[in-house]
């Protein structure tokens, strides 16, 4: 009698556990299935997430940015076929990364600010420092760089009289 009692108790239990591990989030009549709506399962760490660290994100998930300079030769800002390029004369600074430029820099989180900074001896930037923001997944910023040619300070060789 008491064994019995135990497996009537063991089946429904059994039975309610079922009944509520088969019911889904799109029963509930909230219009979560006629949107197409689904959640997607929290990613589960691993014992090698753990010792070697989680993956890296895509590179289509993440930003590009694409730098290249040229010598402003009529000073408008914009390139012209007749401006050459300039080649390791400029070096841009981003999350206190240097990169001689031209440079081409991916892995830029998405939505997130970078800052800018370029320089050059024998030439200078004429853009001021620029921030830019990686606004989507993929997001490819292409800058082109105006500069023009420093004006050398040493100073002029005297004539002995």
């Amino acid at each position: 009698m008491v064994f019995s009692r135990f497996i009537a108790a063991l089946l429904t239990t059994l039975v309610l556990l079922v009944s509520i591990t088969s019911h889904s989030p799109a029963d509930d009549g909230d219009g979560t299935e006629e949107f197409g709506i689904h959640e997607e399962p929290a990613r589960k760490e691993t014992i090698l997430d753990l010792i070697f660290g989680s993956t890296p994100g895509l590179p289509t998930e993440r930003g590009i940015l694409v730098i290249d300079a040229f010598e402003d030769l009529d000073g408008d800002g914009k390139r012209t076929e007749d401006e050459p390029e300039l080649r390791n004369e400029i070096v841009c600074q981003i999350d206190q990364v240097e990169y001689s430029v031209p440079a081409f820099i991916p892995g830029l989180d998405y939505n997130n600010k970078y800052e800018v900074r370029c320089s050059g001896d024998k030439y200078y930037p004429t853009m001021p420092d620029k921030e830019i923001l990686i606004e989507h997944r993929g997001h490819v910023i292409e800058i082109e760089l105006p500069c023009l040619k420093s004006v050398s300070t040493s100073p002029a060789p005297s004539n002995p009289s």
